[in-house]
């Protein structure tokens, strides 16, 4: 598949939010593929602490509570592509 010209939305956790990564703009994974793949647009729908499933009981952080599948509603609607990376909060501190 060539993925130069495409448009991808990262939607993730603190990984794909780039938590801990000093340079996000030429260190943080989705920025290093715009640039190797040659893509048109990247866009990083990253949120640290966040989970894929909602929870049925709010979290003492409610920024955690910003479930994936209500943030997929916010993706851009032009892209070609969709990477979701996440899934160890839910084990971690979800319900």
């Amino acid at each position: 598949m060539t993925l130069e010209g495409k448009i991808i939305d990262f939607l993730g956790d603190s990984i794909t939010e780039g938590v801990g990564v000093e340079d996000c703009e030429n260190s943080r994974y989705d920025n290093i593929i715009k640039v190797k793949c040659g893509l048109k647009a990247a866009y990083n729908y990253g949120i640290g602490g966040t989970r894929i499933a909602h929870q049925s009981k709010p979290s003492d952080k409610p920024r955690h509570d910003l479930c994936f599948c209500g943030r997929a509603y916010d993706l851009n609607p032009d892209a070609d592509i969709i990477v979701v990376y996440g899934g160890v909060n839910d084990y971690i501190h979800g319900d």
